[in-house]
Order: C-alpha cells, then structure tokens, then sequence
C-alpha cells in the first residue's frame, strides 16, 4: 500500500513540476482561449458570406417580407440590405460583396409561376462574380425563405381548381386552413442525440468542428510531455530507478497530464454547448488519454532525440486536422484515418455503439507497447 501511495506521490510531483514549464502551460491555455476566441467569433456577423439585398421600389407586400425575415435570419452568411443597385455592383466587383440578390414584385412573379407554362421571368436575381459552392449553399438560405409563399399558391391554386363549393370560399378562409397545417421550426437541427433533453443545445457551424480541433490539441499536449520527459531522462532524473519503475512512472505521468488537459477540453465543450452526456464524455476521455499515453511511449522510444520530437509536432497536426474527420469526411482517407486516433474519438462520443472498435484500438496500442518494453531494450 505504501508503495502505491509514493508512486501516486511521485506523480503529481512530476504534474506539479512540469505546470511549472511555461511551454507546457502557454499549450495548456491555448484551451480555453481558442475555446472563447471561436465562441466570439461566432457571434459575430458572419465573414464567411456577404449578400447584398436590394428591394426596388413600389415593391409588394411579400418582397417586403421576404427581404425582412433573411435580414433577421440567424446564419452564418452575412445579409445586408442595400438601397444603392450601382454600388452594390462595385462592392461584388471588388470583392467586398459576395452577391446581390434583387427582388422585385415577388408576389405576382410567384402567381404567374402557376398560370402560365411560357417562360417566366426569375423571382428573384442574383448577380455574382464567381459561382462557388459557398453561394450555391446560401441559395439554400432563398429557396427556404420563398417556400412558403410558393407553397400557399401552390395551395391556392390546388383548391380554386379541383374543388367545387357550395358557397365562395374567402382567401381569408384559405389562409387560416393553410396556416392550422404550417410545420413551424426547422426541418433539420443540429443537435446530439446522445444528449439530455434538458441540456440539448443547438450549436454555431463555426464551433462544432472546434472537438475534433481540441482533441488534435490534446495528443499534441501528449507529444509535447514526451518531449519534456525525453529530456528528463537524458539529464539523468530517473538514474537511480529501474526499468519498471520508469516505465510506470512514465506512463501514468502521461496519463495524468493528459487527464488534466482533458478536463480543460470537457469544459470547453461544455461552454460551447456542444456537450453529450457526462457519462459518454468521461468514458470517451478517459479512453482516448490511455491510447495517446500509449503512442507517446511508442514516440518516445521510435524517435531519439527531443529535436525529432519536437519536429514531429507540426507535422501530425497537418496529418490529423486534414485526414481525421475533424472538418469534412473524406471517403479516399478512410483506411488512414482508422489508424489515427483522433478518428476513433471523435466518431465514438457521438455514436457510443462504436466503443467497442475504439476498445480495440487501445487494446493494439497497448499490445504494441509491451512487445516493444519485452522485445526491444533502451
């Protein structure tokens, strides 16, 4: 018991000593201040996409609409209204404007849309300078908001010509039979289905890639206390112990380093709404700093010298923010990415009937650990 007691005592007086590298600190804090960084960036107005809108005058009653709700909208394309149509043309061909969209009585080109089959003239006008895949996604923005007004005459249309009533049917009556059968809210929502209804939160675009980025942070965080231990054992901090008590003690002091960072990354979670459960985090976590304990050792032993190491930093931040599904799924990467755990992760604390494959994982990484501390001496 008492041996347990000075092994668990040495291992916070190695945490305790390396909180005191400020290296080690200044990859600690980046945390929390990437976490508020993109928790205020997504506040703010939108610089992925700027559309200019511009209502021409004696406009209808629907354009008017129209107009307001996609100024009002919540998203993360910037729409602002504009009431000069040659301005706006030099702020697109500058590059400070991304589009125009220009409304004009909307409501009698919807009502001609069913009334004749000759060519009609286009709802709504869109000028660009380049057609990219960004401005096709915000025309998904135009077509939701004129759905429902498409939809109603549509609707409208449907009745005056296929039922015959024994007395005149008001548009009044029409309106207030459409709206009973509305579906209000969003057909889609971004939320976790392992969360709690209570804590179920709906999250910004620009923070739910922010997981897979702070998981990248954290085996980096590993990496860098490789490096710090490297150097330990070369100015002789671990002479006078032998090779199991060092191997323990390096291992659970990458365990509980890790652990603690780890705490940082479920707060930062938690504080961008992007949280599950407590049960799924912690579970998740918990696994995913043994595997990078393991892989550490793995470095440690593959790469001779703190100089490899340190090097080797910016090269698997690349290799796991571009191959992990941290931003996109990329099919062509998809046997690199199941040897890489930040994948193994990420799909894990959202689909818990994936822990066995991560259990798996681990239990390679750890395999090859001991066949490397058996079969390969120092």
């Amino acid at each position: 018991m008492k041996q347990v007691i000075m092994y668990f005592k040495q291992l916070f007086l190695w945490n305790k000593r390396l909180c005191k590298k400020k290296s080690f600190l200044a990859l600690l804090f980046l945390f929390p201040l990437l976490t508020i960084g993109m928790q205020w960036i997504s506040g703010q107005e939108s610089g992925v996409l700027h559309i200019l809108l511009y209502e021409q005058e004696l406009s209808d009653a629907w354009t008017k609409q129209i107009v307001n709700e996609l100024l009002q909208m919540d998203s993360i394309i910037w729409f602002e209204r504009t009431e000069q149509l040659e301005q706006a043309y030099e702020q697109v061909q500058v590059g400070k404007a991304d589009a125009i969209w220009i409304f004009s009585d909307v409501q009698e080109k919807i009502e001609a849309v069913f009334q004749t089959r000759e060519r009609r003239e286009a709802i709504v006008n869109i000028i660009e300078q380049t057609d990219t895949i960004a401005l096709h996604l915000a025309r998904e923005k135009l077509y939701g908001v004129l759905y429902p007004y498409l939809s109603y005459e549509l609707f409208e249309q449907f009745i005056e010509h296929t039922f015959t009533f024994v007395r005149p049917v008001t548009k009044e009556e029409l309106r207030t039979f459409y709206e009973a059968s509305t579906v209000e809210g969003n057909l889609f929502r971004m939320v976790y289905s392992t969360s709690s209804q209570e804590n179920e939160q709906e999250s910004s675009y620009l923070v739910v890639p922010l997981r897979g980025i702070l998981a990248v942070f954290l085996f980096l965080c590993g990496v860098a206390c490789t490096m710090y231990h490297k150097q330990d054992r070369e100015s002789g901090v671990y002479l006078q112990l032998s090779e199991t008590r060092k191997f323990l003690l390096e291992i659970g002091s990458y365990i509980m380093i890790l652990w603690c960072a780890g705490s940082f990354v479920m707060g930062a979670f938690w504080f961008l709404g992007i949280f599950t459960t407590w049960r799924q985090e912690l579970v998740t976590m918990l696994l995913y700093g043994i595997i990078i304990a393991g892989i550490c050792y793995l470095f440690r032993r593959c790469l001779k010298t703190t100089t490899a190491i340190g090097v080797s930093l910016p090269v698997f931040a690349v290799l796991f923010l571009v191959c992990s599904p941290v931003f996109l799924q990329i099919n062509q990467f998809r046997l690199l990415q199941n040897v890489l755990p930040v994948t193994h992760y990420i799909q894990t604390v959202h689909e818990p009937d994936l822990l066995g494959s991560m259990l798996w994982y681990a239990a390679g990484v750890w395999i090859a650990v001991a066949g490397m501390k058996l079969f390969i001496r120092e």
